[in-house]
């Protein structure tokens, strides 16, 4: 009986199966694993939970009944790996622009309104949803500072997402414009909304999730022009701005601006190579030239 995908995924999970059993099962379906006992442990310590993603974009129904066209476990795994590397390498990088948006938000604040500006309410939008001063006091509570501590003191182990709200939630829009402009992106809107992108980004690769084609939610702003000597996009119109690849093309900016010797698009272009016999690079957004824009010249 033939079953689609989602099917199939319901039948597997509807009842237990022991790890010699997945991987009889598996084999069942079409799925050749050469090697079974590390098959079984990667099994025991991943979870087949885990490692469904990367089942289900291999999975195919063909005539014979099968559910995958002789694809081998080793390529699941292998695209399983480059998920986690990627990951990995993501927050890194996301982790340098929270710090270096964090430092520049604490210099710049305090230079214009002293050490303990985050204590004031005047300073910052305010909307029913969204009070950041709440918010501040909320992480000051939950390390156990008070509001004798300066911003300095506090600052230490803030989420981007409360960084995040800090700046998008400040109404001084002069000194915003200062501190977009010296992270390499002068207009406020285009680097709110890319940090906004960047901080769901963070949020996904802290978790053991498949993020290396999925499509997001978030739509950063366009952004046009980099100013000497950074180097962005050659069209930035022909690129999907819900993919991955968008995302990568920000990391790649920002790392020139914040931190050039963490050589991030060399990192990344040579995790591309070594797994590219089991990705797809349509998938995660690449115009078909996109080693030829300056940007990824390395």
């Amino acid at each position: 009986m033939k079953m689609g995908l989602k099917e199939w995924v319901r039948n597997l999970y509807q009842q237990h199966y022991t790890y010699e059993e997945q991987v009889k099962f598996l084999e069942k379906c079409g799925i050749v694993i050469l090697d079974r006992p590390k098959a079984l442990h990667q099994l025991k310590h991943v979870g087949l939970g885990t490692l469904m993603p990367y089942l289900c974009y291999f999975w195919y129904y063909d005539e014979n009944g099968k559910y995958f066209n002789r694809v081998s476990w080793d390529s699941i795994y292998q695209l399983y790996q480059f998920n986690d590397n990627l990951r990995v390498l993501l927050l890194q990088a996301t982790g340098k622009v929270e710090t270096s948006l964090l430092e520049l938000l604490a210099y710049h604040l305090e230079q214009h309104y002293g050490a303990y500006w985050h204590l004031r309410d005047d300073l910052f939008k305010h909307s029913s949803s969204e009070n950041v001063c709440e918010g501040i006091q909320d992480f000051m509570q939950m390390h156990r500072k008070d509001k004798y501590y300066t911003f300095r003191e506090i600052k230490e182990g803030m989420s981007l997402g409360l960084i995040y709200r800090i700046y998008s939630h400040f109404e001084n829009h002069q000194i915003k414009e200062t501190i977009a402009r010296e992270m390499g992106m002068p207009p406020v809107i285009a680097f709110s909304s890319s940090i906004y992108a960047l901080m769901k980004l963070r949020n996904s690769c802290a978790h053991p999730q498949r993020i290396w084609n999925k499509k997001s939610c978030v739509v950063p702003d366009e952004f046009y022009y980099a100013p000497h000597p950074y180097i962005w996009l050659n069209n930035s119109l022909n690129v999907d701005r819900r993919r991955i690849y968008y995302l990568f093309c920000l990391l790649n900016y920002f790392m020139q601006v914040i931190d050039p010797d963490f050589v991030f698009a060399a990192k990344l272009c040579q995790l591309l190579e070594q797994n590219k016999e089991v990705i797809s690079f349509y998938e995660m957004g690449f115009p078909d030239n996109w080693r030829e824009d300056p940007m990824w010249r390395v």
